[in-house]
């Protein structure tokens, strides 16, 4: 390996590359690597520690992680993640944005389709209507009949779209 030492100069040092990881970042990919402490410390031909990262398998596990690394080391310079990455709220942000514009056309696109089913359905009805009417029945009951039948047939679709909403969810994050 070749580094810039902390004073400026060049120093190499033989190393046996164990195994390989990816950061999930490509430009990460490029810069990072993980060494044992002394070996960093003879590469960069200092005894002195100017950073410690703590990485855990789990992100809710910082809320636990945190504290405790606080008692060992002092609070002064305990920073999470979430507050080193500015790439990350950048990334968060932009997300954000095109998730609820998307959210917003499928959101119409739904009204727009079920009002055109709902109007489908009373055009194919036209006879049923006027049968019902001649019989002496009220619109408001008609009008209650066509909001119930509506009612049903969205919440079945509701109730379906969501389960296999949650389904198609969980089997993309257990897909990795």
């Amino acid at each position: 390996l070749l580094s810039s030492t902390i004073e400026g100069g060049i120093n190499a040092i033989d190393a046996v590359v164990v195994g390989t990881y990816d950061a999930g970042v490509p430009i990460v990919n490029t810069i990072e690597l993980k060494v044992p402490l002394k070996f960093a410390q003879e590469l960069l031909l200092t005894d002195r520690i100017s950073r410690i990262v703590v990485q855990l398998n789990d992100i809710e596990a910082t809320r636990v992680a945190l504290p405790a690394i606080k008692n060992i080391v002092g609070d002064k310079g305990v920073r999470t993640w979430y507050e080193l990455a500015p790439y990350f709220h950048a990334v968060e942000g932009i997300y954000y944005t095109i998730f609820t514009v998307m959210g917003i056309i499928i959101l119409i696109v739904a009204l727009l389709s079920v009002s055109n089913v709902m109007g489908a359905s009373v055009n194919e009805r036209i006879p049923e209507i006027g049968t019902l009417r001649a019989f002496g029945i009220a619109k408001k009951y008609l009008k209650l009949n066509f909001m119930l039948e509506g009612l049903i047939v969205g919440s079945i679709g509701s109730i379906i779209g969501v389960v296999l909403g949650l389904g198609l969810a969980l089997i993309i994050n257990q897909s990795g």
